[in-house]
């Protein structure tokens, strides 16, 4: 076991005593939790030119754990705004090309990467080098965003 490499106890000498551990705990006949009894939230009405944001944050970012290292750093994806394919048609982009996310606060630009996904829907990093878009765009995930083909 990794514990018995790392020269580390937790109790158990191998893995036949933590399955045979675990097999003594037997079914669980108690009560079930009941399922949420109400209906999830509508999505957002957006217009032909606005999106929902999805964002969140890559494995390798602009995190803080990674000052300088500029090797690792160096090994993050690179940014992109992931949108469907028919939102790429309505934008007239295809796969590489810029698109532009906004809000009245600022702007984000970045290469489409065209992916299966919803149609309303552009995904962010989010803190990646050039895509932060809770300080550039004072926006977070699921607010309400523009969206353009190109360089504005």
């Amino acid at each position: 076991m990794l514990a018995a490499e790392l020269d580390a106890s937790f109790g158990r000498g191998d893995i036949a005593s933590v399955r045979g551990e675990l097999a003594s705990f037997g079914s669980w006949h108690g009560d079930r939790a009941q399922a949420p009894g109400h209906a999830p939230p509508e999505a957002p009405s957006v217009g032909s030119d606005e999106v929902v944001l999805a964002t969140w944050r890559q494995l390798l970012d602009r995190g803080l754990l990674q000052e300088g290292d500029p090797f690792l750093g160096a090994t993050a994806r690179a940014g992109v705004a992931r949108i469907s394919a028919a939102r790429a048609t309505l934008l007239a982009v295809a796969t590489g090309e810029a698109v532009t996310i906004s809000t009245a606060t600022g702007s984000i630009t970045l290469p489409a990467l065209v992916t299966t996904m919803p149609d309303d829907v552009v995904w962010l990093p989010a803190n990646s080098d050039g895509s932060n878009p809770r300080v550039t765009l004072g926006a977070g995930h699921g607010d309400i965003v523009r969206i353009s083909g190109g360089v504005v």
